[in-house]
């Protein structure tokens, strides 16, 4: 999950982030800084609460475990959900982030 989560932080900054920082509109530069910034710092809160537990008896500490799984998972997906909504928001009217990436339509 670790590693999934990294690629796909990776994908948004060059693709979408690093782009619209390069070449937005002020208001655009703002809200990718914010959003990347945003995203470095959901990433890093995966990655301690992932060191915490692999160094851990899960099943001896199972209900603090399970508490810890919930919180992180909906951090995740408010995360997840905040961001896009914010990255539509981002590419609103735009054909595409690099000069030659077109996006989907």
């Amino acid at each position: 999950m670790v590693r999934l989560l990294r690629e796909y932080q990776l994908f948004k900054h060059g693709e979408i982030f690093d782009p619209t920082i390069a070449g937005g509109t002020a208001r655009q530069v703002a809200l990718a800084r914010e959003l990347k910034a945003r995203c470095i710092a959901a990433g890093e809160r995966y990655a301690e609460h992932s060191k915490r537990w692999s160094m851990t008896d899960v099943a001896g500490e199972w209900p603090d475990y399970k508490l810890a799984l919930h919180a992180i998972i909906d951090a995740l997906r408010d995360h997840m959900r905040d961001e896009r909504e914010a990255v539509a928001l981002l590419l609103a009217g735009r054909e595409r982030t690099r000069s030659l990436v077109p996006l989907p339509r």
